[in-house]
């Protein structure tokens, strides 16, 4: 973990997935604190096809 990035109440980063569906797909890290919107626009691209958005389905296994 990368404790100079994120906020200072959340250091460090956190892997996200972009579905498939996205303009730019796969597992990326991004620091704590980075918005929901943030992570589908600027990390995921939008959608490939150009749609709006209407849902976004967020979790994964818990945390050890």
């Amino acid at each position: 973990m990368v404790r100079s990035r994120g906020t200072e109440e959340s250091k460090g980063t956190k892997p996200v997935r972009a579905d498939r569906k996205s303009k730019n797909n796969g597992l990326v890290e991004v620091p704590m604190g980075m918005t929901l919107r943030d992570v589908v626009e600027k990390i995921g691209g939008g959608t490939d096809s150009g749609l709006k958005i209407k849902a976004i389905q967020t979790g994964g296994p818990p945390a050890a």
